[in-house]
């Protein structure tokens, strides 16, 4: 682990349920080091999000340029960035830092519907954020809101992926359990390639905080040991059921048309 690390820029949960708590769980999962950028200070408890305290974009940049510059990072993952500033700064720092693959998450919104990024930055994590992602891992709400496309089936997930592509990321990775029926399935999608489909069956309940942070950390953590992301994809939704967060049963992937 010593020679591999990942650098989580997002929020911190004082619950300890998601953000940069899990991130840092799906790093030591992922058997990488985690090194971390705090974009934002939330409350948070069982009735939700009740407070966020954001740091001066500058100081997020700070931390960004500090990591990549003295650490051995392999790969980044962004998580909640709330605002305009914030996300300008971490479009900027990975433009310089082209060697450093970055995962995409596109927080919007908390578990319990606080806005967690506003407009201005939702427009400019589509025009300068996603552009610089080798990686974007929306849920079918956040595919949603970044392409304007209406999403009620399989078909849906993959032309709001396809949109997303248009939009100059390198791959999407659209997660569906958010639609009403049926198994859960996430699709990675890729220019000129295959898509391919990853089938658990649906289990009962809310999915549990923080599964989305986890998923798109270890995918982070899968390309810093040199994984394609189909393998980097299948090894993160397994460290998910392994790791005392699970929201799935083990899947099943194939490679559709």
């Amino acid at each position: 682990m010593a020679d591999l690390c990942a650098l989580a820029i997002g929020g911190s949960d004082s619950s300890g349920a998601a953000g940069l708590v899990e991130d840092l769980h799906a790093f030591r999962c992922g058997r990488v080091r985690g090194a971390i950028a705090v974009t934002a200070v939330t409350a948070q408890g069982a009735e939700g999000v009740v407070a966020v305290h954001p740091v001066p974009p500058e100081v997020v940049r700070a931390q960004i340029d500090a990591c990549l510059k003295s650490l051995p990072v392999r790969a980044a993952k962004t998580g909640m960035l709330l605002d305009r500033g914030i996300v300008a700064e971490v479009a900027d720092a990975f433009v310089r830092g082209e060697s450093v693959p970055l995962v995409v998450d596109p927080v919007l919104e908390s578990t319990s519907g606080h806005a967690l990024l506003d407009t201005g930055g939702l427009a400019e994590l589509r025009t300068r954020l996603l552009p610089v992602a080798t990686i974007v891992t929306p849920n079918v709400p956040e595919a949603t809101a970044l392409t304007g496309l209406p999403i009620g089936d399989e078909a849906g997930m993959e032309r709001a992926g396809r949109a997303m592509l248009d939009l100059g990321c390198r791959a999407v990775l659209v997660k569906g359990g958010h639609l009403p029926s049926g198994p859960c399935v996430d699709l990675l999608i890729r220019p000129e390639a295959e898509t391919v489909r990853f089938s658990s069956p649906r289990r009962p309940g809310p999915t549990r905080r923080g599964s989305g942070c986890f998923l798109a950390s270890g995918i982070a953590a899968g390309i810093a040991h040199g994984l394609e992301l189909p393998a980097a994809v299948e090894r993160a939704r397994q460290a998910l059921k392994s790791s005392g967060n699970p929201h799935e049963e083990p899947h099943k992937s194939r490679f559709i048309h």
